[in-house]
């Protein structure tokens, strides 16, 4: 009898074990998914269709930075005093893995009909913090402030 109860409590605390184990495992996924949920709020001017000075175009709503063809940047947070956002983007080839993207932005003044640009500062981070530790572009220098390249200007479509 005494070792049933000793195997009893053996299975007890594998049960709690795993149970702790995948609580946590799930706290980790819920964290990373939970960004989709929060209320972000993009800066006046800034959402829209837009067309760079590249002809290529963009949709930019407070949750999603879309560039034609049909890339998407999901925005998990917005920094406006900063100016900029962090996104991720699920890649084609390894869906399981997200990869993270910081991008500055600002806005011209006298220089219409562009109203404002935008830098790709990280584009492969593997993580929101690395993301965010990324050295912001050089505004004083927009056009080669953005890794030695200028910043891509936008104008309303």
């Amino acid at each position: 009898m005494h070792s049933m109860i000793i195997k009893f409590r053996q299975i007890i605390v594998t049960v709690a074990c795993f149970s702790l184990l995948l609580a946590a495992c799930m706290a980790g996924k819920t964290k990373s998914t939970s960004y989709q949920a929060l209320t972000l709020k993009a800066p006046p001017g800034l959402t829209g269709s837009f067309i760079d000075d590249y002809g290529i175009t963009y949709t930019l709503t407070d949750s999603l930075f879309i560039q034609a063809p049909g890339i998407r940047y999901h925005i998990i947070r917005w920094d406006t005093a900063q100016q900029f956002f962090i996104a991720y983007q699920v890649p084609k080839k390894t869906p399981d893995s997200l990869v993270y993207t910081r991008i500055d932005y600002m806005r011209f003044t006298g220089m219409q009909p562009w109203s404002w640009g935008y830098c790709f500062t990280t584009y492969t981070a593997k993580n929101e913090e690395e993301a965010l530790s990324h050295p912001a572009a050089d505004r004083q220098n927009p056009k080669k402030g953005c890794n030695g390249y200028p910043f891509s200007r936008m104008k309303r479509q």
